[in-house]
């Protein structure tokens, strides 16, 4: 009897093992046929006017002035002055092209104007005009009156151009040693005073 109990068990455990070793072969079978797939939503890209914009590549200036051909040209994006001029036909004879940026970059809509050489002659006269000259006279003497480099005091002479307190003080020292200036140009003899400073005050003072 304890034999055949043996012989149970054994078989059972037998048909265990067969079971599950047919199991673990049908599931290598499965996973190495199919595997496994994962799948992922990506999320929507949102479209925008700004994608589909472009880039502008050219862009319109005016020219005007002393250029041989006046007018309006298409020109790159990275264009600069010197390339609108020379679209235009290059300069005229008469253009005062020292007076331009011919290395500026251009933007779209842009003006370059080239002046004329009479343009800038009018300015220079205008600029000169603007400048204060010697027959304007001195402050608080009015009109084309001078100083009088005899009869000046110390503070008046400091109201001159490159004139401090030391050479006006040695002005008076010397006019009061010396006696009266004959002349302008006896100012160089005062210590301090060259040529060049009374050069730069001969129109603003006077001898009397």
């Amino acid at each position: 009897m304890n034999l055949r109990l043996g012989l149970n068990i054994l078989l059972v455990v037998g048909i265990v093992a067969t079971v599950a070793g047919g199991a673990v072969l049908m599931f290598r079978d499965s996973g190495s046929s199919e595997g496994i797939t994962i799948t992922l939503d990506e999320p929507a890209l949102a479209v925008t006017p700004a994608m589909y914009a472009e880039v502008p590549t050219t862009i319109k200036v005016y020219v005007s002035g002393e250029a041989r051909h006046p007018g309006v040209y298409e020109l790159p994006a990275d264009a600069r002055s010197d390339d609108a001029l020379q679209a235009a036909g290059g300069p005229t004879s008469d253009a005062a092209l020292e007076t331009i940026n011919l290395a500026k970059r251009l933007s779209d809509e842009d003006h370059i104007h080239i002046p004329g050489q009479a343009d800038t002659e009018v300015m220079q006269i205008q600029d000169e005009a603007s400048l204060p000259t010697a027959s304007a006279g001195l402050p608080g003497q009015g009109g084309s009156r001078r100083l009088n480099i005899n009869t000046a005091t110390a503070e008046e002479l400091t109201s001159l151009p490159n004139i401090g307190p030391s050479r006006a003080a040695a002005i008076v020292d010397y006019r009061e040693r010396e006696g009266p200036f004959d002349s302008v140009d006896d100012l160089t003899n005062v210590g301090g005073i060259g040529e060049k400073i009374t050069d730069s005050i001969r129109d603003l003072v006077a001898v009397r």
